[in-house]
């Protein structure tokens, strides 16, 4: 997941006071604690299958499946909550060479909340996010690989912004290819939408393939 060097030590990973989600606020983690979860993927013969888990008691949190749209785009993953409801819909680029997902309002598919983009190096990840009063707020995501951890920020990445506009949202454990990726989110983050950035972001790696 990228392949820059982080420049900046690493900082813990601290609450949002006000909270930062755009779905259901359900998915949002209670202030004060941070929560793992656990992101595998799985390959079938019409793509990807992502299902995130509680890696200590192994339920599942949330999965991304893929379903055939003849009347919409070719590739469409539709990821649901733990009581399999529809949560987002992520669709990937018309063109390869666009290198990004679509994020999709599962209530209403033919809004688009955000884009996810893949590309080499640290630098923002998403385009067009929006959090839930409104306000426009875009990711970045920053990689170590000194000790293989990456960190998805709100705002810039920390050298590229006033140390007062970002804030650690989420770190990530990477591991060796095909192994489960181990992912902390901060207090007062919503964990689906931290999902959609990585699902898609992984989902745009993979159209590369």
């Amino acid at each position: 997941m990228g392949c820059g060097a982080s420049k900046e030590e690493e900082q813990p990973l601290a609450s949002v006071p006000a909270g930062f989600g755009v779905f259901d606020p359900k998915f949002q983690v209670p202030q004060g604690r941070s929560t793992c979860v656990e992101v595998s993927q799985s390959w079938w013969a019409w793509g990807p299958d992502f299902c995130v888990r509680d890696p200590k008691t192994m339920a599942k949190k949330f999965t991304c499946v893929l379903k055939d749209n003849e009347f919409g785009p070719k590739s469409e993953h539709v990821c649901c909550g733990a009581d399999q409801e529809p949560v987002f819909i992520m669709r990937k680029c018309d063109s390869m060479a666009n290198r990004e997902a679509k994020i999709f309002s599962a209530k209403d598919p033919t809004t688009e909340l955000f884009k996810v983009l893949h590309r080499f190096g640290d630098g923002p990840v998403t385009e067009g996010l929006k959090d839930r009063t409104g306000k426009e707020t875009n990711l970045a995501l920053e990689v170590n690989w000194n000790n293989r951890k990456a960190t998805l920020w709100m705002g810039e990445t920390p050298w590229h912004a006033n140390v007062n506009d970002r804030r650690a949202i989420a770190r990530m454990q990477t591991e060796d290819s095909g192994e489960p990726l181990q992912v902390d989110v901060a207090g007062g983050v919503d964990t689906a939408l931290v999902m959609a950035v990585l699902c898609g972001y992984q989902h745009c790696s993979n159209a590369e393939d």
